[in-house]
């Protein structure tokens, strides 16, 4: 095996790597997102149901 090509192998492992590495970032972000939405549309349901009630009283 040629040095080019071990570089070549060492340069695809990392880019692998760092594939993987934003592949976490972007899953870890869509997640928090998600968590982020859904406690924003319980806040909203919170808030109609309080409107509600108050309207009953």
């Amino acid at each position: 095996m040629t040095w080019f090509e071990i570089a070549h192998l060492i340069m695809l492992t990392k880019r692998r790597s760092n594939t993987k590495n934003i592949a976490k970032k972007y899953i870890a972000i869509k997640e928090y997102e998600h968590d982020d939405l859904k406690r924003a549309n319980e806040d909203t349901c919170h808030a109609y149901q309080e409107i509600f009630r108050v309207m009953d009283e």
